[in-house]
């Protein structure tokens, strides 16, 4: 009886048998995580290793070694965060947070402007309109990003966590393009899956979302690359070794600014972006508890303005609202006016009796806008 395949193999094996033959190398000898093809000189990999060299096992979340160091901030820094429109290189900043899909001309532009640079991607969640994005299976992806907040994000899912087999090699390549563009650190946002409700056929425990985030960490500081971890207040106690510095948004409007003390502790940069307040309720604070503040818009455009200026309460006071410290920011109240927030004026700039520059229509240091 005829066998194509026992054929075949006789037909290697006479090749290998053949004196002209040379047998062809494997990288790294394959690691030992697999055999090597002499014929092709490349690796055949035993169960869940992959690789060239079959030096990676997939969902693998081991911490790897540290070679040299990584971009390590120091707490006070300036900085400017812009994730949208063409980068507004005039700021005399020391970072620039930017989006991960700048170019990196934009990026060698920065540097020789003498800035650090940070870019941005979501690791827990999946980004429609990333390059990647056709990469994740739904398997993968839960329900689409929802905050108590109420902002929606319908172009994003929460990540399964659970399943790093198929997104740590993922995560990894964006590491490698960022290492490649020139970033010195990364914004990983939304590595909070676990205090939100996903919609992904059970709940994510908190030990794999502290897992995860520390590998995502050590991956980037292999690289070469510090990392900011993004809010997540709750897990500042737990991180504050592993990351570098925070990002932070509205904490002063949600009251939760203490919160970032083990960074501040370790001499690390919180900085902290705020909306819809007007910078005189928070400045002050920010300067004594050593912040790196700005105000923004929710765009998170060009627009910037920070606390290097001396803003005025009057304005502020003048609202009836007499605690700057930004504590119970929602339940302010004040005479004459009202509005479904309760909140006072300036807060979001809704009524042009509120102020003369209507809510974001300038971007006006001066006045704080």
């Amino acid at each position: 009886m005829y066998y194509p395949g026992r054929v075949l193999l006789e037909s290697i094996k006479d090749v290998i048998r053949s004196d002209d033959f040379t047998e062809k190398k494997c990288p790294s000898n394959c690691k030992s995580h697999g055999k090597c093809n002499v014929i092709t000189g490349e690796c055949m990999c035993r169960d869940r290793w992959i690789g060239p060299d079959c030096g990676r096992k997939i969902g693998d979340l081991s911490i790897p070694k540290q070679k040299g160091g990584w971009y390590k901030p120091d707490k006070g820094i300036t900085w400017q965060w812009q994730l949208q429109g063409e980068i507004d290189r005039t700021y005399d900043v020391d970072l620039y947070d930017i989006d991960f899909d700048t170019s990196p001309q934009v990026i060698k532009e920065l540097h020789k402007d003498g800035r650090k640079v940070m870019c941005y991607f979501s690791a827990g969640s999946w980004e429609m309109w990333r390059k990647d994005a056709d990469m994740y299976p739904a398997s993968v992806k839960g329900g689409i990003l929802s905050f108590a907040s109420g902002d929606t994000f319908s172009n994003e899912a929460w990540l399964d966590l659970r399943r790093m087999d198929v997104i740590g090699p993922l995560m990894l390549e964006r590491l490698d393009v960022a290492q490649q563009k020139g970033c010195d650190a990364i914004e990983f946002d939304n590595a909070d899956t676990v205090t939100h409700t996903a919609k992904l056929g059970g709940d994510i425990e908190l030990r794999t979302q502290l897992r995860v985030n520390k590998w995502l960490v050590a991956q980037a500081h292999v690289r070469g690359m510090g990392v900011a971890l993004k809010n997540s207040e709750m897990f500042a106690t737990f991180l504050s070794d592993t990351y570098d510095m925070v990002v932070n948004e509205e904490c002063f409007v949600m009251g939760n600014c203490d919160n970032y003390w083990p960074f501040l502790n370790r001499e690390k940069p919180v900085l902290n972006c705020e909306y819809t307040t007007a910078l005189c309720f928070y400045c002050k604070r920010a300067k004594a508890m050593e912040f790196s503040t700005i105000k923004k818009t929710p765009a998170l455009d060009a627009c910037m303005v920070d606390c290097s200026h001396d803003y005025s309460e009057s304005v502020c006071k003048a609202t009836g609202y007499t605690d700057a410290t930004g504590k119970q920011w929602k339940h302010a109240k004040y005479d004459g006016k009202k509005n479904k927030d309760g909140w006072c004026p300036m807060a979001q700039n809704k009524q042009k009796d509120e102020s003369p520059a209507k809510r974001y229509g300038t971007c006006d240091p001066e006045r704080g806008y």
